[in-house]
């Protein structure tokens, strides 16, 4: 099921229909495009078909549709009528289950240090478009409609008329020119424009037609920037309101340098980008003065020493349900701010949860969660996984050990140890046997499926395994029956792991035993994640682990990090990212023909405007990741799972589980409620 969205004027109609006893219609808005990662010529997009609805009519938008805490100040004189706050044309939501009721706090937590993602994933979703729940299109949203050019260099986004941000204020296409003008084009405040926003070296230009449109225009094509708004690169295009920013900027303020240095900080820059937490996708919740378009504004904000977090409802939400009534229907959300996962997991068993998969939803967690059910009140609400692994094992191709780069870089090397882990007993052990034998690979069901990526070096044989070394040079073994490097002495690595993945760590452990088996000695390497982080951007890691996204879905095309090197958490070949972001940067180093290759490859696929040839052209690319083996896979992962209060209603079951598809948000938060 997805999203439906109508005009709000239709939706009335329906009902003044029904009241007649003509009957109750099928409301439609305009087609949408035709395939999200396709760029018709000049075709409008609008909102798919709706689904028969029940509505009230037009003079009966009253506060009997809005929450009984925004009546009161309605009725106080504080806060305007619901006329006057909503959209003229409001993003009209079909619910999951049935029309909910208003009320309640959902209760989540949320990890000491940085866990902004979890944010994001829950109440930060609301983008110029968004996927729809089912991850098979991009739908309106901020935007009510859009039309594309037929080479996909232009896109034109008409907004919603009378759409406001939390505060009250209009919010225009002002807004949209200044995060182009002031924040993404200003040096200052984003010394480098993303790849998304760019064709080739050029960004692309941003343009106001009216107050309600505007336009993109890349100097070639970009056929995949739907996909790019409705990702979690889309947040920042909405998330600078003019008339609250402009007060930081220097453009707009003089006297912004005199009040940072008051601020305590460094310069104008570092106090505007405060304001936000810096812009991107996951940034935007420490500043409750920062209005926004989201269901739920900031209250509490998310800084240092926080021990709790609170959202409240946004008077202004552009978004209503099939019968008129604005969304959402939960009062706030209240994130309790902790440490560590133990204490999150015992709040869930003792019912002080309403929604959690992050952190605590592991598999080593979901029999004792299972057997709580009762006692805390919640249920398990099964999820699809998109991931398409458990663990996958990077070694440093870009090290800056030369003996370890060089052995490392050996396909035999990889290939060798790959054939030496003993898979279906990691199944058995750590995940009770839900799992199959799986490398780092898109699954069958993909367009990106390749065979022989998902197949290679599966083989658990010692045999081979030894005759893979062997052939990779390490042939000298010392008295212990370990393997000697081309130095003379044992070789001997390390592989970090955060302290946050248990089940990374068990496997490790099992890892480690089947690789000394034979010869190979590695010690895992239990590090907090952020130090984790630091040593792969300092090249200081031998290798180290994660999950691995992109097993099915628009994942894959969007963030294909363990593929070919184009992201910041691609493992195996960070230097090689740094050339593909800026070739003269100082960690940069120019990559082998194949990773070059692959990077020509990508640049034609985000130029695409036919979904077929972008397909053709991650084939190639997958073909080539299949060719180098840059990582080595585990298993494919089993189904994950979420805990949520048996009274939370309206949660879409078998939800897609990746980041890029920020789970649950596109499912539509904002449309839960307690029953």
């Amino acid at each position: 099921m997805h999203t439906s969205r109508m005009s709000l004027s239709r939706l009335f109609a329906v009902l003044l229909l029904a009241v007649l006893a003509v009957g109750v219609l099928a409301a439609c808005g305009a087609p949408a495009a035709e395939s999200p990662a396709a760029a018709p010529a000049a075709q409008e997009a609008a909102a798919p078909a709706a689904q028969e609805a029940a509505a009230p009519a037009a003079d009966d938008m009253s506060s009997a549709h809005e929450a009984p805490m925004l009546q009161e100040l309605v009725k106080a004189g504080t806060l305007p009528p619901l006329e006057e706050r909503l959209p003229v044309n409001p993003v009209v939501v079909e619910p999951v289950e049935m029309i909910g009721k208003y009320g309640g706090t959902w209760r989540a937590g949320l990890r000491g240090g940085s866990d902004n993602a979890w944010m994001y994933r829950t109440i930060g979703y609301d983008q110029l478009v968004t996927w729809t729940r089912d991850w098979t299109a991009v739908e309106p949203n901020v935007a009510e409609s859009w039309e594309v050019s037929a080479d996909a260099t232009e896109y034109t986004f008409k907004l919603r008329q009378g759409m406001k941000w939390s505060d009250g204020e209009p919010f225009t296409a002002d807004d949209i020119l200044f995060w182009y003008e002031d924040v993404l084009m200003n040096t200052d405040v984003t010394p480098s424009v993303p790849n998304w926003m760019r064709s080739g070296d050029v960004p692309a230009v941003v343009e106001k037609i009216d107050d309600f449109t505007v336009k993109f225009t890349f100097p070639q094509p970009n056929g995949v920037l739907l996909l790019r708004l409705a990702s979690p690169d889309g947040p920042p295009v909405v998330g600078y309101p003019k008339h609250y920013m402009q007060q930081f900027h220097i453009t707009y303020n003089p006297k912004v340098v005199d009040e940072a240095t008051s601020a305590g900080y460094a310069d104008w820059m570092a106090y505007f980008n405060s304001k936000t937490g810096g812009g991107g996708c996951c940034e935007y919740f420490d500043n409750p003065d920062l209005p926004t378009l989201n269901a739920w504004r900031i209250t509490q904000g998310y800084g240092e020493n926080t021990t709790s977090v609170r959202a409240e409802r946004n008077p202004y939400y552009f978004k209503v349900d099939t019968e008129g009534n604005q969304l959402p229907y939960i009062d706030s959300i209240a994130f309790d701010v902790g440490n560590d996962v133990e204490t999150l997991v015992l709040k869930a068993l003792n019912g002080e949860i309403d929604f959690q998969d992050r952190h605590i939803a592991t598999f080593n967690n979901k029999a004792v969660f299972f057997d709580g059910q009762e006692a805390g009140g919640y249920r398990i609400v099964e999820k699809q996984t998109a991931d398409n692994n458990v663990m996958e094992i990077s070694f440093n191709l870009n090290h800056l050990d030369p003996m370890k780069n060089e052995i490392f870089n050996n396909l035999d090397f990889r290939a060798g140890l790959s054939h030496a882990i003993n898979r279906q007993e990691i199944i058995d052990l750590v995940y009770v046997g839900q799992g199959e034998p799986w490398q780092a690979a898109p699954f069958e069901a993909s367009p990106y499926y390749n065979e022989q990526l998902a197949h290679q070096y599966l083989e658990f044989n010692t045999d081979l395994a030894n005759e893979y070394l062997d052939k990779a040079g390490l042939t000298e073994k010392d008295a212990d029956g370990f393997r000697l490097g081309p130095d003379g002495k044992r070789f001997s690595f390390t592989i970090d792991v955060p302290t946050v993945n248990t089940e990374h760590i068990d496997m490790l452990e099992l890892v480690e035993k089947y690789w000394a088996a034979v010869g190979v000695e590695m010690k895992p390497n239990v590090i907090d994640r952020s130090l984790g982080q630091q040593r792969l951007e300092a090249l200081e890691h031998d290798a180290n682990v994660w999950g691995g996204p992109g097993g099915i879905g628009f994942g894959t095309l969007l963030d294909p990090r363990n593929f070919l090197p184009v992201h910041g958490h691609s493992r195996y070949g960070y230097a090689w990212y740094q050339y593909w972001v800026n070739p003269d940067g100082p960690l940069a180093q120019e990559p082998p023909a194949s990773v070059l290759k692959q990077f020509d490859l990508y640049r034609q696929v985000n130029a695409a405007s036919d979904p077929a040839e972008q397909t053709r052209l991650m084939q190639e690319i997958m073909q080539i990741a299949a060719d180098n083996f840059y990582m080595i896979g585990i298993s494919k992962p089993p189904a994950p799972y979420a805990i949520a209060a048996k009274n939370l209603r309206n949660i879409m079951e078998n939800m897609p589980t990746e980041w890029q598809y920020p789970t649950p948000a596109p499912s539509d938060t904002f449309q839960w409620f307690f029953e």
